[in-house]
Parts: structure tokens; sequence; C-alpha cells
């Protein structure tokens, strides 16, 4: 793997971390997908999307809770700097590489989508974040077995049915 592609990989493993957790394999899919949908929308690099999206994967210097997750890494050995002293590293270091290899094939579409139409998400929990969606024109999408509410463009029949 080249250098680019791999930094690229290695943000995307960290977001899908972030927003999906260690094992969030399914979520991570989505993830992929959807930021290189986004990023070929708007036409502009993978990296310049994942940035504008989830700016605390890019972010040199973080000083919250998670900061730890700015130093991840598929080869790091060491604890990285604020990772919770009451979690076993060594169980989370294999979880990372295991996520670097599924954020990979996502990558590459090896992995496809498991959540076609799926290109924003938001937490369950969050009540204003669905509002901000719908009132944006997006609809849910169905992905089951996530954790995160996905939202997708409503197909051009549904805005526009008298272009059928």
């Amino acid at each position: 793997m080249n250098p680019q592609t791999f930094a690229v990989v290695l943000m995307l493993t960290r977001v899908c971390i972030s927003e999906g957790g260690f094992d969030g394999h399914k979520e991570c899919a989505v993830i992929v997908h959807a930021l290189i949908e986004q990023a070929q929308q708007r036409e502009i690099p993978l990296e310049t999307q994942i940035c504008l999206y989830a700016p605390n994967s890019c972010r040199r210097v973080r000083t919250d809770a998670r900061r730890w997750i700015n130093d991840l890494h598929p080869e790091r050995r060491s604890r990285p700097r604020g990772f919770p002293r009451s979690v076993s590293w060594t169980t989370h270091r294999a979880m990372v590489a295991a996520m670097f290899v599924t954020a990979y094939q996502a990558f590459l579409g090896a992995i496809p989508s498991p959540c076609p139409g799926a290109l924003h998400w938001g937490a369950s929990w969050c009540r204003a974040c669905r509002t901000r969606m719908r009132n944006a024109g997006f609809e849910r999408v169905s992905c089951g077995g996530v954790d995160n509410h996905w939202w997708g463009r409503p197909f051009v029949d549904k805005v526009f049915p008298e272009c059928i």
C-alpha cells in the first residue's frame, strides 16, 4: 500500500472507531462508503471530506477525553496518550488493526456498503440531529445492526414524481 493510501485509510479507521466503536465493522463500511460518496459529489479529495465531516479526526492536537483516537495506528505497540487505563490496550491494539483492514477493504470496494444510499450519520440519541436532517430534506435509511442513525436523499421519483 502506498503512503498516501495508508494515510487515508488510517484517517478512515480513526473515524470508524470514533463513530462506531472498536467492533463496529458494519458501521465502518457504511462510514467509508458515505465519505467516499460525499467527496465524489463535492468533487473534493477524500482526505478533505474526512476533515470537513469529522474535524476532530484531523486535529493534530486534541485535549478532549477522546484525544487518544488521533494516536491510533494499526502497528502501534504502546498505549496511546490518554487511552483509558481501565481498558486493555493489548486487546484494543488488535481491534485497531482489524478495523484498519475493514476500512481498507471498504475503501477498495471489496466490502460493499451494507447500507446503500446512506450518506450522513448522526447519533441515535440526538433529537436535534434528526430534526436538522429532516429539515434538510433527508430521509432515514434503515441499516440494521448499526449504532448511528443513517440518512440519505430521497429518490428523485419521490421528490419529483412528474419526472418519471
